[in-house]
């Protein structure tokens, strides 16, 4: 695995100026290049509907029923506050309401990045497992 390829979303969790270091939700080798975000509200609903369209990319079959397990990192949630619930409903909308919704928090989420196959842990992102079986 070439590291220098790799994209992993990482929470910051403190800065400390004394002794110039920043705190991460997650290990980053020394020496690693680091780009910061900021996310909103509107943006993270975003990302949660773009999971969802990942599956309907996959050509699955919206009249079959299903189930999709939502696990959304406890990062997005401070973020989001009390408007938690429209990244599952941005979710429902794309994936029909003959699929049952359920999921939970995490402190991170294993799953591929961006353009790669490589699973790692990654903090502020949202992974959905869709199970469907066509009758």
């Amino acid at each position: 695995m070439d590291d220098k390829n790799v994209n992993v979303i990482r929470t910051l969790l403190a800065i400390n100026e004394k002794d110039n270091s920043l705190t991460f939700a997650g290990n980053i080798a020394q020496g690693t290049t680091v780009r910061f975000l900021k996310s909103d509200h509107d943006e993270l609903v975003a990302g949660a509907s773009e999971a969802a369209r990942q599956i309907l990319n996959k050509n699955v079959d919206l009249n079959d029923k299903a189930l999709a397990i939502c696990v959304s990192c406890v990062g997005r949630k401070l973020v989001m506050e009390n408007q938690v619930s429209d990244e599952v409903y941005a979710v429902q909308r794309l994936l029909g309401m003959q699929t049952g919704i359920t999921g939970f928090y995490s402190n991170g989420e294993i799953c591929s990045g961006e353009d790669d196959s490589h699973s790692l842990l990654h903090n502020q992102t949202m992974t959905i497992a869709y199970l469907s079986e066509h009758l």
